[in-house]
């Protein structure tokens, strides 16, 4: 048996899985989440997501963290990723952390993960380890261990029907890099989730350097020169 600086108790089976996920677990602070159930926590920096900053998240023990308020849906859908609050998805389904396995917090000044470590869905089934992290600059990583379910959602969204159903992708054909805005997911609804040790990073898209901006500058001119020699 293992025990980690929460004095929680892991089997050898569970540590195999916590084992996958980043090194800060260790340190980590088990959130007290039931069935269909939220936890409020508190970040060290502000986190900007979809054009707003905020200073805490809503840990929700179906595999997602909203903004602005918690929620307990459970019945993951395209619908209310659109629609409901400003949402990251790490892994959407009925997920039950009181039968089983536990969904954990730590932080600093510089990122906040939140791990869900061996968790089975509801009625416990099946074993499922993830963890999505926040970064001071926005950027966002979901990271997957171990997953037994096959359907849920993966994905980030501003909420509030401010936008449009761009349909979904797939990420396991994709570069594992996407903007941190807009929508953007994975709905699986039968056996075809294949997130198992996948690695999606949400990140604000590259600005060209003054330079790089000043050679297109001088290369968009010499085109208009070329057209006007021609004429």
């Amino acid at each position: 048996m293992f025990k980690n600086t929460c004095g929680k108790i892991f089997s050898p089976a569970l540590l195999g899985a916590l084992l996958m996920l980043p090194q800060q677990y260790a340190q980590a602070v088990v959130l007290p989440l039931s069935d269909d159930d939220f936890e409020a926590v508190a970040l060290d920096f502000i986190f900007n997501f979809q054009g707003f900053g905020y200073n805490s998240i809503f840990v929700g023990s179906n595999g997602y963290i909203t903004f602005g308020s918690g929620d307990t849906d459970f019945s993951e859908s395209t619908s209310e990723l659109l629609g409901d609050q400003p949402r990251i998805a790490g892994l959407w389904d009925d997920l039950n952390p009181s039968t089983g396995g536990s969904v954990d917090a730590t932080g600093d000044s510089s990122s906040m993960l939140v791990s869900w470590v061996g968790v089975p869905e509801f009625i416990n089934t099946g074993s499922n380890s993830f963890s999505i992290e926040l970064f001071s600059t926005g950027t966002i990583v979901i990271e997957f261990g171990d997953i037994s379910l096959s359907d849920g959602l993966v994905g980030i969204s501003p909420g509030g029907s401010i936008l449009p159903d761009p349909g979904e992708i797939d990420f396991s054909a994709g570069s594992g890099v996407y903007p941190n805005t807009g929508v953007i997911y994975e709905h699986f609804t039968g056996s075809d989730n294949d997130l198992d040790g996948l690695t999606l990073t949400f990140q604000t898209a590259a600005v060209p350097e003054p330079a790089t901006l000043a050679l297109f500058g001088l290369g968009l001119a010499g085109l208009g020169f070329v057209r006007r020699k021609k004429a």
